[in-house]
């Protein structure tokens, strides 16, 4: 790398980010290296988690996009310094269910069981990684059920937004 890339590479690295769509930004111009995420993996965890500030129901395509970029980062990642972006990132992989580990760390970072479960459902139809649950097979179908379950419990909120994700 040149001085002058260089010296943006660090600017960009090093810029105070406060906002999920500044780093995504951000992220989207550089390169997809170690280096960057061991730079941003904890500032992702936070605007991912306790500070947490975006819809899962509005901005599908951030996770999707966290996914397909960062999903084996995080395989095989023991340390718990960033469980939300962790658990997050394997919602694809594995059903995060009543009870378990993922569900319980991600509702501690501030998620809901329906948003757990949403999101959980739409990363798995969106073909977003190599190895993901069979959308097919019977884990997805209790993943299915519990999440139109959770939702029809509810008192009906973001249905109408669900509605729509899936529609369109």
């Amino acid at each position: 790398m040149e001085d002058g890339e260089r010296e943006l590479y660090e600017k960009l690295l090093n810029f105070p980010v406060k906002s999920m769509e500044e780093l995504i930004f951000i992220l989207s111009l550089l390169p997809d290296e170690r280096a960057v995420w061991e730079s941003v993996k904890g500032k992702l965890n936070l605007l991912l988690g306790k500070e947490r500030q975006i819809s899962v129901y509005t901005h599908t395509e951030i996770y999707v996009w966290l996914v397909i970029r960062y999903h084996m980062r995080i395989k095989g990642y023991q340390k718990k310094d960033i469980d939300a972006l962790k658990y997050l990132l394997r919602l694809p992989f594995s059903y995060a269910k009543e009870g378990s580990v993922a569900r319980r760390k991600l509702i501690e970072a501030g998620y809901t069981a329906q948003e757990i479960m949403f999101l959980s459902m739409y990363l798995l139809y969106q073909n977003c990684a190599f190895d993901m649950l069979k959308k097919d097979g019977l884990t997805a179908e209790r993943m299915a059920v519990e999440t139109c379950m959770l939702f029809l419990e509810g008192n009906g909120e973001h249905l109408d937004v669900v509605g729509a994700v899936w529609e369109g």
